[in-house]
């Protein structure tokens, strides 16, 4: 068999490279998609729940917590999940893989975007609290490492507690939309 010329071979490697993107852009529309869900429902929920409270032991901030984390958690979880659908589509599903295979990858790219996403607010908490704590030292003329760094590792656990709080609170619709999209995406390459 004679080898392929070199413009088939940039041919293919460029159709595989825009299926992959064209993977992550599924499986980011997907996850934005369970986000704004998840948010007009637990949404619906404080609404009728503030609705039939007596207003002397209403708690507002309680009450509409989670569409606020739904919104926040927009932020971390549509670009994790491009990022991990991209490289899920691009190490483990060929492009004549079947529909099936899509769809088991795209629960692969859920579970993963949820790992990404947890380390991404733990990247964020640290920063937060090594600011707050650079604004405190400046305030009080403290400058010891010691104070600079502490609270840091309660910031890396905050990404730790919104990856399985988010996994124990919208399983029930991620999990299943990220096989469809993985499905349909599939199918339709």
């Amino acid at each position: 068999m004679a080898p392929l010329p070199r413009t088939a071979l940039l041919r293919t490697h460029l159709r595989e490279r825009s299926a992959s993107m064209a993977a992550g852009y599924a499986m980011a529309g997907a996850a934005f998609a369970a986000v704004a869900v998840f948010v007009v429902l637990s949404g619906a929920v404080s609404v009728l729940d503030y609705v039939q409270t007596d207003p002397q032991v209403r708690n507002t901030a309680l009450q509409f917590l989670f569409p606020l984390l739904g919104v926040v958690a927009a932020v971390f979880v549509t670009p994790a999940a491009f990022l991990v659908g991209v490289v899920t589509w691009r190490r483990f599903v060929p492009a004549a893989a079947s529909a099936r295979r899509g769809a088991v990858a795209g629960v692969v790219t859920v579970l993963g975007s949820y790992v990404l996403a947890g380390f991404g607010v733990s990247v964020a908490g640290v920063v937060v609290i090594f600011v707050e704590n650079v604004n405190s030292a400046l305030f009080f003329d403290q400058w010891s490492l010691a104070e600079l760094v502490e609270g840091t590792p309660r910031g890396a656990w905050a990404g730790v507690v919104a990856a399985g709080y988010g996994l124990v609170l919208t399983w029930w619709l991620t999990l299943p939309l990220g096989a469809v999209a993985g499905w349909r995406h599939q199918r339709r390459a």
